[in-house]
């Protein structure tokens, strides 16, 4: 059984091997953690939960506000508590869900290919890198870009693993997987818009599934939009838990 401890502790180090130690800039006794690059590009967030009576949670605001901390802030959502209403009075506000997904396989699905021309690859080169950054940039960023170099520093590293799928020359979709533990994270999941609706999504899934289990891994987490949840139902994935995305309102 995947629970929410697994999923948020996937996503936690997710964001904690791409700034690097180096660059692991807060942490304090509410249980908070910080995470960017000097930069201050993506990724920067503020990690965890605080109580919403915790009297910490003005002065985390007012370090936002200041700019010592991330202008965004990923929180496990909780029904039991007011953290929304004391945030937006505080100055934050909710502008984003995920929903925390689950799967355990250990037989590769072995999914054809929903187009005869569409080539599935893993990047091995900072060449590739540059294509596959560009996509997801186009397709899931807006003001904050993330930048090559964070990737390219990443190749071949054992718990990376990077996919594409392209159309000729054009990469399509693009998907990164992410190994902690005996659980293997999917990330950065894009398909370009004018491609949508053609499964896609589900191919380069199931193919970076396939590839993982080959590695040994059964257990997978990913975190969802809501226009995404349908895709990963279909291939298994169970809805675990969710989260929520806070920001700083005027900061950017």
């Amino acid at each position: 059984m995947i629970d929410q401890k697994t999923i948020t502790g996937n996503l936690y180090a997710f964001y904690k091997a791409i700034v690097g130690r180096e660059n692991y800039i807060f942490e304090d006794s509410s249980g908070l953690e910080a995470v960017f690059l000097p930069d201050k590009a993506w990724p920067a967030y503020i990690l965890g939960n605080v109580s919403p009576s915790n009297p910490e949670l003005e002065k985390i605001i007012l370090k936002m506000k200041l700019g010592d901390l991330p202008q965004f802030w990923i929180r496990q959502m909780d029904k039991t508590d007011d953290f929304d209403q004391l945030a937006i009075k505080s100055g934050i506000r909710p502008i984003n869900k995920w929903l925390g997904m689950s799967l355990n396989i250990d037989v590769p699905f072995d999914i054809d290919s929903p187009s005869g021309d569409l080539i599935f690859e893993r990047i091995d080169s900072p060449d590739k890198m540059d294509s596959w950054v560009q996509r997801v940039n186009s397709e899931l960023m807006t003001s904050r870009k993330i930048t090559t170099e964070v990737f390219v520093e990443l190749l071949g590293r054992r718990e990376f693993d990077f996919f594409q799928l392209k159309l000729g020359n054009k990469v399509v979709s693009t998907l990164l997987m992410f190994y902690q533990k005996d659980v293997a994270g999917i990330y950065l999941v894009s398909t370009e818009k004018e491609f949508r609706g053609r499964g896609y999504g589900k191919f380069i899934t199931s193919k970076a599934i396939d590839y993982s289990i080959k590695k040994a891994y059964s257990n997978f987490v990913l975190h969802s939009t809501g226009l995404g949840e349908k895709i990963y139902s279909r291939l298994g994935f169970k809805h675990v838990c969710e989260y929520g995305i806070y920001w700083l309102v005027g900061k950017l």
